[in-house]
């Protein structure tokens, strides 16, 4: 597996208790990704440690995820898009413990979630199937 390790928020009080794993299998990721809520846990990162690349998932609110990816040392950013999505819809996710405003056009389900989370954990790669969108 491509991905090495997970951090993660758990909000307890206004205080994030979250942690860290290493040796990470895909199971695991998986049920991180799936405790997302948009309250209690809001954000899981999932990195290899080696190359400076990782995905990074926030929300579980409403159903609705945010999701990027970071390559080459945080020189190329690819954005998980809704095809449709509205870019004039501003959903309110909770990432990271905090309650902000995304456009619809990069909130997506929880199937294209774990589908380009699976991708890059097992092969460090944009899920080619799912629509990204290139930002440097």
């Amino acid at each position: 597996m491509y991905v090495k390790k997970a951090v993660y928020d758990e909000w307890e009080n206004n205080v994030d208790i979250g942690g860290m794993i290493e040796d990470l299998t895909w199971d695991i990721a998986e049920k991180l990704i799936k405790s997302l809520d948009g309250s209690k846990c809001t954000q899981v990162i999932l990195s290899n440690e080696i190359d400076d690349a990782f995905i990074c998932i926030g929300g579980g609110n409403n159903g609705f995820y945010n999701v990027f990816i970071t390559l080459d040392d945080n020189e190329s950013f690819y954005d998980l898009i809704n095809p449709s999505g509205r870019h004039d819809n501003i959903l309110k996710l909770v990432t990271g413990g905090q309650l902000g405003d995304f456009e619809e056009d990069i909130c997506v389900t929880i199937d294209k979630v774990l589908l380009a989370s699976k991708t890059f954990c097992m092969v460090g790669k944009v899920e080619e199937t799912l629509k990204w969108k290139y930002r440097s």
